[in-house]
Order: structure tokens, then sequence, then C-alpha cells
């Protein structure tokens, strides 16, 4: 079959072991190694896996693939001919609603897109959260206050040089709080979150709190997934045998009341 343009249709499936024609688009997720190898298998046992994957047209004649990447790897690895369709271009984010149906993108799977895309705030959010390994990326989002709805989605999201400085603030003195709350096992995101704004608001004494945790932690914490609970432990273990009581939690739900985090 002649590469030209003009030669496929819509809704056609066609085939081809033409692989190096297939290529990634830039910003698509990353590849699941585990997930091709369980592709591959089968595909050497019973051939082609699913349906016709997806692809668009470049100016160079080349497959870009809109939907189907790991059925492509799996077929180059097996030497299985990959079964294919001709779609109209996508945007990453159409490119993400439609993988979604197979295998939901998380919003670390957005972020490193649309960096890949060159989006400066995802770049600059994406070099936080591989800055900061000991939180988790919803950690890192909420201390950015940023909410993964359509518009983060689709890249519309500003996190500005400012905006980044002082998160990477907040997580820089989080650091050796998190590690002790490891170790006593206290995890839980809400204690992380809690803490997040207290610190960005200088609302406690981080090496006090990170001696406290440490001292008190396990007799006076317990693991919760709620951040009312969260503010309430941190308070008690902050002022336990301490002369200089802080009120914490009437603090922490004033400054939570409009959902002002970090500004």
């Amino acid at each position: 079959m002649e590469n030209n343009v003009k030669n496929y249709k819509p809704n056609v499936i066609y085939s081809s072991t033409d692989y190096r024609k297939f290529k990634f688009k830039a910003g698509n997720r990353g590849i699941d190694q585990k997930h091709i190898l369980e592709i591959a298998d089968s595909m050497r046992e019973k051939g082609w896996f699913g349906g016709p994957i997806e692809i668009s047209l470049t100016a160079n004649n080349d497959f870009l693939v809109e939907e189907g990447q790991h059925r492509v790897e799996a077929a180059k690895a097996s030497y299985t001919p990959i079964k294919f369709i001709v779609v109209p271009p996508r945007s990453i984010y159409d490119t993400a609603t439609q993988n979604s149906l197979t295998k939901k993108w998380n919003a670390y799977d957005y972020i490193n897109a649309h960096a890949k895309e060159g989006n400066v705030s995802y770049k600059r959010l994406k070099n936080v959260i591989d800055r900061f390994p000991e939180f988790n990326w919803s950690e890192v989002l909420y201390v950015a206050d940023i909410t993964t709805n359509d518009n983060f989605k689709k890249g519309y999201v500003r996190f500005s040089e400012e905006k980044q400085a002082k998160v990477i603030y907040a997580l820089e003195q989080m650091k050796e709080i998190k590690r002790i709350l490891k170790e006593t096992d206290m995890t839980q995101t809400a204690y992380t979150k809690v803490l997040s704004v207290l610190i960005m608001h200088d609302l406690i004494d981080v090496n006090r709190m990170a001696g406290q945790i440490e001292k008190y932690g396990s007799q006076l914490m317990i693991p919760v997934r709620r951040t009312n609970l969260a503010v309430d432990y941190i308070e008690r273990v902050y002022n336990h045998s301490q002369r200089n009581r802080v009120y914490i939690t009437s603090e922490y739900k004033r400054l939570t009341q409009n959902n002002q985090y970090v500004k």
C-alpha cells in the first residue's frame, strides 16, 4: 500500500507492519511497560488485541497515534501487524479524554503532557512535583491551591514564578516534618494539607512542630483522613508540655473558610 494521504479513507481499517511510521505525539501520557508486556503476551497467543487504534496523518505521511500507543508498542514486541483507522488530528486534551475511556489519566499525566507541549506554568508545576518526591502530586497541588477541573486539564491554569517560590518554600519547610510523620505512621495527606496552610501563613514554628511530633506524635495522634480532625491533633501535639499555647484550629478554620490557602 502506498503511503499517501489520499490512499487512506476514514472508518476503513488498515493493517501495517511498518512500525517506524507510527509516531507518538508530544505530551501524551507515559508508557506503562507492565501493561505493554501483558498485551504483547496476549498478541503472541491470539493475534491483534482489541479494535483498531486511531491515528492521524502528518505532513510527512507518518502515522501519529491518537489512541492506542500501548498496543503499538505491544505489536512491535510481538511482531503483530497493527490495525488502525484514520481520524482527524486531536489536541492533547481531546486525546486525554479519549484515553480516559480505557485507562484514566491522573493529574500528573495532564501536567506532564502540557509541560512537554511547552506550557510554562505546567513546566513549573512539574518541576516542583519532581523536586519533592516525599510528597505526592495531590499534596503539591493542594499547597499550590490548584483544583483539577476541566480548565486544569485543558492547560489553562496559571502557576506564576512567585507562586512557585512560595510553594517550594512551604515544601522545603515541611520536608523534615514529613519524614517524622512517616516514622510515626501518620503519612495521611490530611496532615500535610493542614501543615502546608499553617506554614504558608507562619502560624507555627517548624522546628517546634517537628520536635513535638517526634516526641509525642505516636502518643497523641492517630491516622485521620479529614483535615478538620487532623488540625485538632496537630494543635494538641504542638501545645503539649508547652507554656505558650497557640490556637491553631481557630486560625486554620478562619483561613480555609474562603479557600485562601496560597496567595
